[in-house]
């Protein structure tokens, strides 16, 4: 295998997350690393006294060979609701090197 890979970070909401990431593995990933975090924007609803909604996201980064990044994507895409504004959003990062892990896992 030609170890080509991509890294697809996917922000989504916190109780979204685990339907995401059984999606991603269903779709072929072996391993994703989770992070959680808060979205911040000045679309988020505001409460009392003018404050602001900071929701929970979790951060799920995924890598994957080349071949499988645009699927990954869209189940993401779908499982996650990111069609719709305030879900959260998924992106693909081309990598140049990534050390500390058997590559051969990915195959």
């Amino acid at each position: 295998m030609s170890h080509e890979l991509k890294l697809v970070v996917s922000i989504v909401a916190k109780e979204k997350s685990d339907k995401v990431i059984e999606a991603i593995e269903k779709a072929g990933a072996i391993k994703s690393t989770i992070m959680l975090g808060r979205g911040r924007s000045k679309n988020n609803p505001k409460l009392f006294f003018g404050m602001q909604i900071e929701p929970m996201r979790e951060v799920i980064f995924t890598l994957v060979p080349k071949d499988k990044a645009e699927t990954i994507f869209e189940v993401v895409m779908k499982e996650g609701n990111l069609d719709k504004p305030l879900n959260g959003v998924v992106f693909i990062l081309d990598l140049e090197k990534v050390g500390g892990i058997d590559l051969s896992m990915l195959e």
